[in-house]
Protein backbone atom coordinates (compact mmCIF):
# COMPACT_ATOMS: atom_id res chain seq x y z
CA UNK A 1 0.00 0.00 0.00
CA UNK A 2 1.11 3.58 -0.68
CA UNK A 3 0.76 6.61 1.59
CA UNK A 4 -2.41 7.73 -0.20
CA UNK A 5 -4.09 4.38 0.37
CA UNK A 6 -6.53 3.46 3.08
CA UNK A 7 -7.47 0.13 4.60
CA UNK A 8 -10.98 -0.24 6.04
CA UNK A 9 -13.01 -3.11 7.43
CA UNK A 10 -16.31 -4.03 5.86
CA UNK A 11 -19.27 -2.27 7.49
CA UNK A 12 -23.05 -2.48 7.77
CA UNK A 13 -24.54 0.89 6.72
CA UNK A 14 -21.25 2.59 7.68
CA UNK A 15 -20.86 5.94 9.44
CA UNK A 16 -20.78 9.07 7.30
CA UNK A 17 -17.05 9.66 7.90
CA UNK A 18 -16.33 6.21 6.40
CA UNK A 19 -17.58 7.50 3.04
CA UNK A 20 -15.62 10.73 3.31
CA UNK A 21 -12.50 8.61 3.78
CA UNK A 22 -13.37 6.54 0.72
CA UNK A 23 -13.55 9.70 -1.38
CA UNK A 24 -10.38 11.22 0.07
CA UNK A 25 -8.13 8.16 -0.22
CA UNK A 26 -7.67 5.16 -2.46
CA UNK A 27 -9.66 2.82 -0.25
CA UNK A 28 -9.43 -0.95 0.10
CA UNK A 29 -11.82 -3.15 2.07
CA UNK A 30 -10.08 -5.89 4.07
CA UNK A 31 -11.71 -9.18 3.08
CA UNK A 32 -8.99 -11.51 4.36
CA UNK A 33 -9.27 -10.90 8.10
CA UNK A 34 -11.09 -12.83 10.80
CA UNK A 35 -14.37 -11.38 12.04
CA UNK A 36 -14.19 -8.98 14.99
CA UNK A 37 -17.28 -8.58 17.16
CA UNK A 38 -18.77 -5.37 18.54
CA UNK A 39 -17.62 -3.32 15.54
CA UNK A 40 -19.10 -1.55 12.54
CA UNK A 41 -18.69 -4.79 10.59
CA UNK A 42 -22.26 -5.71 11.54
CA UNK A 43 -23.47 -2.63 13.48
CA UNK A 44 -25.04 0.69 12.53
CA UNK A 45 -26.14 3.73 14.52
CA UNK A 46 -29.06 6.08 13.88
CA UNK A 47 -30.89 8.74 15.87
CA UNK A 48 -34.57 8.24 16.63
CA UNK A 49 -37.22 9.68 18.90
CA UNK A 50 -35.35 8.35 21.95
CA UNK A 51 -31.87 9.38 20.85
CA UNK A 52 -29.02 7.30 19.47
CA UNK A 53 -29.79 3.69 18.69
CA UNK A 54 -27.33 0.96 17.69
CA UNK A 55 -28.63 -2.11 15.88
CA UNK A 56 -26.73 -5.10 14.55
CA UNK A 57 -27.05 -7.97 12.10
CA UNK A 58 -27.25 -11.25 14.07
CA UNK A 59 -24.66 -13.79 13.03
CA UNK A 60 -24.40 -17.56 13.32
CA UNK A 61 -22.36 -19.03 16.17
CA UNK A 62 -18.60 -19.43 15.92
CA UNK A 63 -18.17 -16.19 13.96
CA UNK A 64 -15.19 -14.90 15.97
CA UNK A 65 -12.97 -17.72 14.74
CA UNK A 66 -14.02 -17.43 11.12
CA UNK A 67 -12.58 -15.51 8.18
CA UNK A 68 -14.90 -12.61 7.36
CA UNK A 69 -15.71 -14.28 4.02
CA UNK A 70 -17.31 -17.21 5.84
CA UNK A 71 -19.33 -15.33 8.47
CA UNK A 72 -22.99 -16.20 7.91
CA UNK A 73 -26.09 -14.25 8.88
CA UNK A 74 -28.62 -15.78 11.26
CA UNK A 75 -32.29 -15.61 10.37
CA UNK A 76 -33.52 -17.39 13.51
CA UNK A 77 -35.19 -14.08 14.39
CA UNK A 78 -36.91 -11.79 11.84
CA UNK A 79 -34.26 -9.09 12.19
CA UNK A 80 -34.71 -7.53 8.70
CA UNK A 81 -38.22 -6.46 9.65
CA UNK A 82 -36.97 -5.13 12.98
CA UNK A 83 -34.22 -3.09 11.31
CA UNK A 84 -36.67 -1.72 8.77
CA UNK A 85 -39.00 -0.68 11.61
CA UNK A 86 -36.13 1.12 13.33
CA UNK A 87 -35.21 2.91 10.10
CA UNK A 88 -38.82 3.84 9.39
CA UNK A 89 -39.35 5.17 12.90
CA UNK A 90 -36.16 7.24 12.72
CA UNK A 91 -36.57 8.59 9.18
CA UNK A 92 -40.20 8.22 8.15
CA UNK A 93 -40.62 12.00 8.11
CA UNK A 94 -37.25 12.73 6.45
CA UNK A 95 -37.38 14.48 3.03
CA UNK A 96 -36.06 11.55 0.99
CA UNK A 97 -37.44 8.61 2.98
CA UNK A 98 -40.14 7.62 0.49
CA UNK A 99 -37.69 7.75 -2.38
CA UNK A 100 -34.91 5.55 -0.94
CA UNK A 101 -36.63 3.33 1.61
CA UNK A 102 -37.93 0.78 -0.96
CA UNK A 103 -34.34 0.17 -2.11
CA UNK A 104 -33.10 -0.24 1.46
CA UNK A 105 -36.02 -2.59 2.11
CA UNK A 106 -35.14 -4.68 -0.94
CA UNK A 107 -31.55 -5.08 0.26
CA UNK A 108 -32.53 -6.12 3.79
CA UNK A 109 -35.13 -8.58 2.54
CA UNK A 110 -32.73 -10.18 0.06
CA UNK A 111 -31.71 -12.72 2.76
CA UNK A 112 -28.05 -12.75 1.93
CA UNK A 113 -26.23 -15.75 3.38
CA UNK A 114 -22.95 -13.98 4.12
CA UNK A 115 -22.39 -10.73 6.00
CA UNK A 116 -19.75 -9.64 3.49
CA UNK A 117 -22.20 -10.03 0.59
CA UNK A 118 -24.82 -7.95 2.41
CA UNK A 119 -22.33 -5.19 3.18
CA UNK A 120 -21.05 -5.06 -0.38
CA UNK A 121 -24.59 -4.89 -1.74
CA UNK A 122 -25.12 -1.87 0.49
CA UNK A 123 -21.91 -0.30 -0.85
CA UNK A 124 -22.95 -1.03 -4.45
CA UNK A 125 -26.29 0.69 -3.83
CA UNK A 126 -24.60 3.74 -2.30
CA UNK A 127 -22.03 3.74 -5.09
CA UNK A 128 -24.86 3.98 -7.64
CA UNK A 129 -25.91 7.18 -5.88
CA UNK A 130 -22.42 8.67 -5.84
CA UNK A 131 -22.01 8.20 -2.10
CA UNK A 132 -19.22 5.62 -2.54
CA UNK A 133 -16.80 4.70 -5.34
CA UNK A 134 -18.56 2.63 -7.99
CA UNK A 135 -16.06 -0.20 -7.76
CA UNK A 136 -14.77 -0.64 -4.23
CA UNK A 137 -11.39 -2.36 -4.10
CA UNK A 138 -10.89 -5.49 -2.01
CA UNK A 139 -7.64 -6.79 -0.58
CA UNK A 140 -6.22 -9.84 -2.32
CA UNK A 141 -4.44 -11.15 0.81
CA UNK A 142 -4.29 -10.25 4.48
CA UNK A 143 -2.34 -7.06 5.09
CA UNK A 144 -0.11 -7.09 8.19
CA UNK A 145 -0.25 -3.82 10.12
CA UNK A 146 3.51 -3.39 9.72
CA UNK A 147 3.13 -3.54 5.94
CA UNK A 148 0.53 -0.77 5.71
CA UNK A 149 2.16 2.46 4.50
CA UNK A 150 -1.11 4.38 4.27
CA UNK A 151 -3.90 4.59 6.86
CA UNK A 152 -4.87 1.36 8.59
CA UNK A 153 -8.41 1.96 9.84
CA UNK A 154 -9.60 -1.62 10.10
CA UNK A 155 -10.48 -0.85 13.73
CA UNK A 156 -12.31 2.32 12.70
CA UNK A 157 -14.98 3.60 15.06
CA UNK A 158 -15.18 7.17 13.75
CA UNK A 159 -12.89 8.61 16.44
CA UNK A 160 -9.45 7.79 15.07
CA UNK A 161 -8.92 10.94 13.00
CA UNK A 162 -10.36 14.45 13.51
CA UNK A 163 -13.02 15.29 10.94
CA UNK A 164 -15.18 18.39 10.90
CA UNK A 165 -18.66 17.25 9.90
CA UNK A 166 -20.87 20.23 8.98
CA UNK A 167 -24.36 20.29 10.46
CA UNK A 168 -27.40 19.58 8.31
CA UNK A 169 -31.10 19.23 9.12
CA UNK A 170 -31.94 16.04 11.02
CA UNK A 171 -35.37 14.66 11.90
CA UNK A 172 -34.94 14.84 15.68
CA UNK A 173 -32.53 17.77 15.81
CA UNK A 174 -35.16 19.78 17.71
CA UNK A 175 -34.81 17.30 20.59
CA UNK A 176 -31.13 16.41 20.64
CA UNK A 177 -29.34 18.98 18.53
CA UNK A 178 -27.20 17.93 15.59
CA UNK A 179 -25.66 14.47 16.04
CA UNK A 180 -22.63 13.97 13.76
CA UNK A 181 -21.36 10.81 12.09
CA UNK A 182 -24.39 8.59 12.31
CA UNK A 183 -24.98 5.84 9.76
CA UNK A 184 -24.94 6.90 6.13
CA UNK A 185 -28.70 6.27 6.29
CA UNK A 186 -28.99 9.58 8.12
CA UNK A 187 -27.37 11.47 5.27
CA UNK A 188 -29.25 9.51 2.63
CA UNK A 189 -32.74 10.16 3.98
CA UNK A 190 -32.12 13.75 5.08
CA UNK A 191 -30.09 15.09 2.14
CA UNK A 192 -30.71 12.66 -0.71
CA UNK A 193 -28.74 13.67 -3.86
CA UNK A 194 -27.19 16.60 -1.97
CA UNK A 195 -25.33 14.08 0.18
CA UNK A 196 -22.68 13.70 -2.54
CA UNK A 197 -21.76 17.36 -2.27
CA UNK A 198 -21.84 17.18 1.50
CA UNK A 199 -19.28 14.37 1.55
CA UNK A 200 -16.96 16.36 -0.69
CA UNK A 201 -17.31 19.48 1.48
CA UNK A 202 -15.99 17.81 4.64
CA UNK A 203 -12.63 19.04 5.92
CA UNK A 204 -10.29 17.14 8.23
Amino acid sequence: MTENELLLSTSYFPPISYFWLMHKYKAFIEVNENFQKRTIRNRAQVSGANGKLVFSVPLCKGKSRLPITKVTISYDEPWPGHHLSIIQSAYGSAPYFDYYFPQVERILKSRKKYLLDLNFEILDFLGSLGYAPLHVRRTTSYCQATDVKGLDLRKYSGKEIPINLPAYDQVFEYKYGFIPDLSILDLLFNLGPEGQGYLRSIRS
